[in-house]
């Protein structure tokens, strides 16, 4: 069994959080001590965790941990805002990419998600502006349904370690590269006159303007079209509507062969192996889920869950504290991430010096 990548990852938690050279950071805990124990113990539990599945041994139990701090001060006021938020969703099914199992479960997650942010050092969490929260009733009102919605900047400037977006005075943390982000730096306006809009950036640093194309008006493919960019054989783009639900339909602009067409309008409908619209459904755990084979409703797993590929049915997220194993399809819950193998609260403490 090969355990050099593992172990280089447990030496690496070691070496880069624990040495005696480490500067102070914020961490979970009462001190830097209790940092130190608690890595190497999600390290730790990692390198057990993976030895079954390489000497095919069978597993053995491993007793949860603790998921990490919650601001109890704030369950009041985090409760409030979970209210407004889960109250949004309800009502806007269907526009956000994660649908909860009930509305209890999206209550009760949405205020320990609001519980953990508030415990970073780097958040300005003004109670009463989260407890009085509110969301428009309008769906199409831009929202990201997070406590970065109604809290003021944070404290980190750009380029500083963040996991939370509401610890960056940009209230923007970039994510991509993992649990510990950057904070980005502020976005500049865009520089495109009436009628355009920002597509990206030229080559000498400038903005690339696209223009706002109407359906039925001949497009480019930077320009912005209300609706689908479709080019026909002779090379010209005309706009024209997306796909509406039980239309045929494709995939854009670089399809699969095949796949050729227009996309679907709307975030709860795809096009199925028929290339027809079909919704996207949540589905509880134990259910039935994926694609179907003779096209139809796609049933996605709510509330976290996964659609076990062997058996086509939604299995649960690990609970907080457990062992997850996101290339097994056992993830987490929100805020819960899959940390060192363990479903733990994003926190400064893993992000190193």
């Amino acid at each position: 069994m090969d355990k050099g990548p593992m172990v280089s990852e447990i030496g690496w938690l070691l070496r880069g959080s624990c040495s005696s050279s480490e500067s102070p950071t914020h961490a979970v805990g009462s001190s830097r001590m209790r940092r130190c124990a608690g890595l190497v113990a999600v390290a730790i539990a990692a390198w057990v965790v993976a030895i079954p599945a390489c000497t095919g041994e069978s597993s053995f139990f491993l007793p949860p941990v603790d998921a990490g701090k919650i601001d109890t001060d704030a369950a009041s006021v985090c409760a409030s805002w979970a209210n407004a938020v889960c109250a949004r969703e309800a009502l806007c099914q269907g526009t956000d990419p994660v649908e909860w199992t009930s509305h209890d479960q999206c209550n009760q997650r949405s205020t320990l998600v609001c519980e953990v942010i508030a415990t970073d050092p780097n958040v300005v969490f003004d109670a009463q502006e989260i407890g009085q929260c509110q969301y428009s009733t309008n769906c199409s009102t831009p929202a990201r349904d997070l406590p970065v919605d109604c809290l003021p900047p944070g404290r980190s400037p750009p380029g500083a370690t963040c996991v939370f977006h509401e610890a960056c005075a940009t209230q923007q943390c970039d994510l991509s590269t993992g649990i510990c982000g950057v904070c980005a730096p502020k976005p500049r306006p865009c520089g495109c006159p009436s009628g355009n809009v920002c597509v990206g950036f030229e080559e000498d640093g400038g903005d690339k303007c696209g223009k706002i194309v109407p359906i039925g008006q001949v497009c480019d493919v930077q320009d912005v079209c209300a609706g689908y960019c479709a080019f026909g054989a002779d090379g010209i783009g005309s706009c024209v509507a997306l796909a509406g639900l039980g239309d045929s339909c494709g995939d854009g602009i670089g399809a699969a062969p095949g796949r050729e067409g227009t996309p679907c309008a709307g975030a709860n409908v795809y096009c199925d192996v028929t290339l027809h619209c079909s919704l996207i459904e949540g589905v509880p755990y134990g259910s039935p889920c994926g694609t179907p084979p003779d096209g139809g409703p796609y049933m996605e797993c709510d509330g976290y869950g996964t659609c076990d590929p062997s058996s086509s049915i939604c299995i649960p997220p690990a609970p907080d504290g457990e062992v997850c194993d996101e290339s097994q399809g056992l993830g987490c819950t929100l805020p819960a991430e899959c940390i060192g193998s363990r479903c733990l609260y994003p926190s400064l403490a893993y992000c190193g010096p």
